[in-house]
C-alpha cells in the first residue's frame, strides 16, 4: 500500500495511506459510478456553468478521485460535465477505498492546489463546498487553514464571503476570478461584502464598463460611498416597513375589537376592515410619491369618504421616522 506525501506550508510530511502517484490514469466516463449532484441554489447552478465553460475551453485540469471499483469519491460535477460535452476519457486518481472523509478532503485540496491554476476565490469555493457537505469538520478546517497559510477565522470568513459570491451573475464571477483584477476587486468584495448584498446591479454597472487598470482609489471610494448610501436607505426602509407592520397590526386589532356597535354596523365591519387596508396602502404610496392609476386613486378617496377613514396620525408618525 502506498503512502502519500503531503506538502504543507512548504514542508513535505508523510501522511496516511492515500494514493500512489503511479495511479494517475485516464478513465472512460461511462465506466464510472457516481451520484449526480442536485444543483440546489442559483449559486450552485452558476458555478456549475462556469466550471463547464472552463473545462470546455481548457480541458479537465484537475483529476477526479475514484477508488479501485471506479466509484467517484470526488468530482461528480466534472463527470456530469464531461458527459454533457461528450468527453470520452478524463484524468483520475485511484485511491484506497478505505479513505476516511478527512483524507478525502485533504486529497481534494492537494489536487486542486497542485494544479497551480486556482485563484483565491476558487480556493474559497472549494472550502465552501467541503464545508457545506460536512466534510470539513473543525479538525479538518484547521488543516485547510494550514494549507492556505491563514488562521481558522479566515477560513470561516472565506466561507461567508463565497456565499455572497454565489449571488453574483456569471459575468461578474468571471471578472472576480481573473488574476490580474483580483487585488482591485477584493478590496470591494472582501472588505465590503455586506454592501454588495444590497444591490448587485449597481456593482455590475460600476465595475463592468471599466478596465481593471482604470479602477483607481478614488473610483473605489466612489463605488463604496454609493453602496453605503444604499445600505442607509435600506436600513431606513426596514424601519419604515417594521413601523407599517405595527400600524397595520394595531388597525387590525382595533377593527376586530369592535363589539358595541349596532347589529347593522357589525355586519359591515369586514367591509370597513378591507376599506381601511386599501386606504392605508393608498396613503403610504401617496407619502412616498409612488405612481398610481386614476382608478386606484378614485377608489381610495371614495372609501375614505364613505367609511370616514383617517390615517393622518399614522402618516405623521411615519414622516417623523424619515428625518
Amino acid at each position: 500500500m502506498m503512502v502519500s506525501n503531503i506538502t504543507l506550508n512548504g514542508k513535505t510530511t508523510q501522511g496516511e495511506p492515500v494514493c500512489s502517484t503511479n495511479n494517475n490514469i485516464f478513465v472512460n466516463v461511462n465506466e464510472l459510478k457516481y451520484e449526480k449532484r442536485v444543483l440546489a441554489t442559483d449559486g450552485d447552478i452558476q458555478s456549475f456553468h462556469i466550471l463547464k465553460m472552463n473545462i470546455q475551453e481548457h480541458g479537465m485540469l484537475v483529476p477526479i478521485v475514484i477508488d479501485e471499483s471506479y466509484n467517484v469519491l470526488s468530482g461528480s460535477r466534472r463527470v456530469t460535465i464531461a458527459k454533457s460535452l461528450n468527453i470520452q476519457k478524463i484524468p483520475a486518481v485511484i485511491v484506497n477505498k478505505d479513505l476516511n472523509e478527512a483524507q478525502k478532503a485533504k486529497l481534494e485540496i492537494d489536487l486542486h492546489l497542485s494544479s497551480r491554476r486556482m485563484t483565491y476565490l476558487e480556493i474559497s469555493l472549494l472550502i465552501f463546498e467541503l464545508h457545506k457537505e460536512s466534510v470539513a469538520k473543525r479538525k479538518t478546517v484547521l488543516e485547510l487553514a494550514e494549507y492556505l497559510k491563514c488562521d481558522i477565522r479566515s477560513i470561516h470568513s472565506k466561507i461567508a464571503h463565497v456565499k455572497s459570491f454565489h449571488k453574483l451573475s456569471p459575468e461578474v464571477q468571471s471578472i472576480l476570478c481573473e488574476a490580474d483584477s483580483r487585488e482591485a476587486i477584493e478590496r470591494i468584495v472582501f472588505a465590503n461584502i455586506s454592501y454588495l448584498n444590497l444591490n448587485f446591479n449597481l456593482f455590475e454597472k460600476e465595475i463592468l464598463p471599466f478596465n481593471m487598470e482604470d479602477i483607481t482609489n478614488s473610483k473605489l471610494k466612489s463605488i463604496l460611498n454609493k453602496l453605503k448610501q444604499q445600505k442607509n436607505e435600506a436600513d431606513r426602509n426596514k424601519t419604515i416597513d417594521k413601523q407599517m407592520a405595527e400600524i397595520e397590526q394595531k388597525t387590525d386589532n382595533a377593527l376586530f375589537e369592535i363589539t358595541d356597535l349596532p347589529p347593522v354596523k357589525k355586519i359591515e365591519t369586514p367591509d370597513y376592515f378591507q376599506a381601511s387596508k386599501i386606504v392605508l396602502q393608498y396613503e403610504i404610496k401617496n407619502l412616498f410619491n409612488q405612481s398610481m392609476d386614476e382608478k386606484e386613486i378614485l377608489e381610495a378617496e371614495a372609501l375614505k369618504s364613505t367609511y370616514n377613514i383617517n390615517f393622518s396620525k399614522e402618516i405623521e408618525l411615519i414622516k417623523s421616522l424619515l428625518h
